[in-house]
């Protein structure tokens, strides 16, 4: 039952993304590690591509993203998956700060909710 909500919450959530984020959705939700990160370089632009970027690993995927608060959130189920991302990150601009941070998906959420309503 849980899982299941997890997964109706997750779904809505990249279908809010937009439509390049449709091939997050179309691969579920998975048993892999949570990386979050918060990135001053974030745009919907960058979120984009790291998606169309990562369509075809099956070890990493955007799960996440509130662009307005500059978080975005992958899903690892390879070891050495933090090194990646960070990388990733920091192609899109190199003068960008990366911050991973320590937290779930409810605290996420509730995170990018209460930058939205700034």
């Amino acid at each position: 039952m849980l899982a299941s909500l997890l997964f109706r919450r997750l779904a809505l959530v990249v279908a809010v993304l937009g439509g390049s984020s449709q091939a997050a959705l179309a691969q579920g939700p998975g048993t892999g590690e949570l990386l979050v990160y918060r990135t001053e370089s974030l745009t919907s632009a960058t979120r984009d591509a790291l998606v169309r970027e990562l369509a075809t690993r099956p070890d990493l995927k955007v799960v996440y993203a509130c662009v307005p608060a500059g978080l975005i959130a992958f899903e690892a189920t390879s070891e050495g998956a933090h090194d990646q991302v960070a990388g990733l990150l920091r192609q899109q601009n190199e003068r960008a700060s990366v911050e991973r941070l320590d937290m779930d998906m409810p605290e996420l959420e509730q995170l990018c909710s209460q930058q939205r309503g700034q």
